[in-house]
């Protein structure tokens, strides 16, 4: 990363890659994934909430999830460490794009104009972020909780409330 620092910190919202299920050395005793996204998301209205609120993302204002292509979350908010072992599973060793998974890809979307599949997932995983929250908000609550634990104002359940940082499409 502080090799690439000033490209990364160039790099356009919304830069996604394309890495294949099975990773590139079949010596790191790794198994594949399955398809799907790991998305990063990062929450644009962060600045209306309190401290004392509890988000799930222990990264919060960003939330890192893994959805498989049929909708099942499998690394959440809380699992990052899992979801940046895969992507760094799925992506470590390919310097160079994948020539044959980006024209896959191309031809799924029809070169970007038919993203139906990809908004889904990503609704999916807002979906799940603004559960999560709302999960780790109530947990607080009552006995378990600080007494001086603040509800929320505003409920985040708006597509609007989320900034695509980057993600990784695992075909």
């Amino acid at each position: 990363m502080e090799k690439n620092k000033a490209e990364l910190e160039a790099a356009p919202l919304g830069a996604y890659a394309v890495a294949p299920s099975q990773p590139a050395n079949p010596s790191a005793n790794a198994d594949g994934a399955d398809p799907g996204v790991i998305f990063l998301l990062r929450q644009t209205n962060d600045r209306d909430i309190n401290p004392r609120q509890r988000a799930a993302s222990p990264v919060h204002p960003f939330s890192l999830v893994y959805i498989k292509n049929d909708g099942t979350i499998r690394y959440g908010c809380a699992g990052i460490r899992q979801a940046l072992e895969l992507f760094e599973k799925t992506a470590a060793g390919h310097a160079e794009p994948i020539i044959c998974l980006c024209a896959q890809f191309d031809s799924e979307t029809q070169n970007g104009r038919d993203m139906a599949r990809y908004d889904r997932l990503l609704n999916a995983v807002i979906a799940h972020i603004n559960g999560a929250n709302k999960s780790t908000q109530v947990q607080h609550l009552g006995l378990r909780g600080q007494r001086d634990f603040k509800l929320p104002t505003k409920t985040q359940n708006s597509t609007l409330d989320f900034e695509l940082v980057t993600w990784l499409v695992i075909v």
